[in-house]
């Protein structure tokens, strides 16, 4: 192994320019004798790895692999149909077992994680000394159009050692369909990140005080309490901030409904972010309410904290219920846009950058890294 002291594989659900998630956050927190494989999937359009991309002790690689879709005829076609799904998934696996056996982490001796369900029949049959499921989402809810992808999951948790999950109600949800020993690591916040002040960006400079703004996926956005809150606060502005999935899909929203007062400014880079969400005079968290938000603690909600912001969302999980003396927690959307106004009277800064101290990325790894170590021995 070189100069590492530890190997470990990690099948993920996203791409790891996406978005600076829980992945990103830990796997770069770990220490420097790790040596890890982070394999993402493809997505069209994006940029890929195709050949493995190093970030010092991370190496990087994309590799197509069945992933179920109904986004349209042919893509239906092409990740449910029988024969064409069992090649796609066997010429994914050829490629992995290539770069595993390529860049060093064959054999029993190293960690296995997985948070993309869709790798769950592979990962279930790879040697390894400790194999964990990071259930940081619904993958369940996200894979109801994948009728193999249950499947999958079971096999792999009967291999698995433990699982990890970030609400409560996600560990419910596993506990239900597999017993499996858990452990709560929740999501965090890089809090010296967001809360050490930036230099205000000039674009959102240029946009009319008072803020209400949203850095996330887009697409998730529920448009109907959008279009409450722009309709109630004409005055204000409504800045929007993160990746579109769906293509044009809150451009196109945007110009249908014809809000002067909505701002979407795109994907910003997560090193400039801060600068942005630091000029919020009111953050929110709206989301629409449904099965996938019952089980939500998302990144946003403490990187609004460590900004000090005041944050308004809803009533999605109990984690949020747990957090309503520091943020403001609707039942429903008339709630929700009333309690815009409360917020933004609210000075308890100091009280929300305190709170989001106790969800710092180095703490979930320190937390993580211990579990392993605990299985490993």
């Amino acid at each position: 192994m070189g100069n590492y002291k530890r190997r470990m594989i990690w099948f993920s659900e996203i791409r790891w320019d996406f978005l600076m998630t829980r992945k990103q956050q830990i796997l770069k927190r770990f220490p420097k004798y790790w040596k890890i494989l982070f394999i993402e999937p493809v997505v069209l359009g994006k940029k890929t790895h195709f050949i493995p991309k190093r970030e010092n002790n991370i190496y990087i690689v994309t590799i197509p692999y069945l992933r179920g879709s109904n986004k349209n005829f042919l893509s239906k076609f092409i990740f449910n149909n029988g024969i064409v799904s069992v090649f796609i998934k066997t010429f994914g696996e050829l490629i992995a077992l290539f770069w595993i056996y390529i860049l060093g982490f064959s054999g029993k001796d190293k960690v296995v994680a997985l948070s993309s369900i869709h790798w769950g029949d592979f990962a279930s049959k790879l040697k390894a000394k400790v194999k964990f499921y990071d259930c940081n989402d619904d993958h369940l809810k996200f894979a109801e159009n994948c009728p193999w992808a249950r499947e999958f999951l079971l096999r792999y948790l009967k291999t698995c050692n433990f699982m990890t999950y970030v609400s409560e109600e996600l560990d419910k949800k596993i506990q239900e369909v597999c017993c499996i020993e858990s452990f709560f690591v929740g999501n965090g916040v890089d809090f010296e990140h967001f809360n050490k002040r930036k230099e205000p960006p000039e674009v959102i400079q240029k946009i009319k005080r008072p803020i209400i703004g949203y850095a996330g996926t887009i697409d998730y956005i529920d448009t109907s309490l959008l279009s409450l809150i722009a309709e109630k606060y004409k005055d204000f502005s409504i800045v929007l901030i993160g990746p579109e999935i769906r293509g044009t899909f809150i451009v196109n929203f945007i110009e249908k409904e014809k809000y002067s007062n909505i701002y979407y400014l795109g994907k910003i880079d997560y090193e400039d972010l801060p600068g942005f969400v630091q000029n919020f005079d009111v953050a929110i968290i709206p989301f629409r309410k449904d099965e996938i938000s019952k089980s939500l603690n998302p990144n946003k909600l403490y990187e609004y904290l460590a900004a000090g912001l005041p944050v308004v969302t809803m009533d999605y999980s109990a984690k949020f219920r747990e957090l309503n003396n520091v943020i403001y927690v609707a039942r429903d959307r008339e709630e929700f846009v009333e309690m815009i106004r409360k917020a933004l009277r609210d000075k308890k800064v100091e009280e929300r950058s305190e709170t989001a101290k106790g969800y710092d990325w180095n703490m979930k790894t320190k937390q993580l890294i211990e579990i392993i170590q605990n299985y490993l021995c």
